[in-house]
């Protein structure tokens, strides 16, 4: 089943409220939702792709570059990110997880690169952060 990551408004849409001027702001890197997360299931090594609003269609057995909204190629994107997936969760010792992220392609690469910024564990959503 489907969960969208909590979403935050987009700062661009609030800032500009004549009732927050003279308000102080701290920003992290990511203030909206997800684009792009990824379910995984480490006994069965099964995986499911979360669109932003719907799960995604993907077959990993049988891989191939699939294009996503702004982010354009994915490529063999999906795969890596079941790998990264997989791993983290036997690294923290869970059974399952939704690890949610963002998808982005700039400029001219080729293929986008995903950037995970949190997981979910049940109903239960932690942060990622780099140390």
């Amino acid at each position: 089943m489907h969960s969208k990551w909590p979403s935050f408004s987009n700062i661009h849409k609030v800032a500009l409220d004549p009732a927050l001027f003279g308000t102080e702001f701290s920003f992290g890197e990511k203030i909206d939702g997800s684009n792009l997360g990824i379910e995984v299931n480490v006994a069965t090594q099964e995986a499911t792709l979360h669109g932003r609003n719907t799960i995604l269609s993907y077959n990993f057995s049988q891989p191939t570059s699939v294009k996503y909204g702004n982010a354009g190629s994915l490529g063999v994107l999906p795969v890596t990110m079941k790998e990264f997936a997989l791993k983290f969760c036997e690294h923290m010792n869970l059974e399952q997880a939704v690890i949610y992220g963002e998808a982005y392609r700039h400029g001219k690469q080729k293929h986008a690169s995903f950037h995970p910024f949190g997981y979910k564990v049940g109903e239960t959503v932690h942060g990622l952060t780099r140390s």
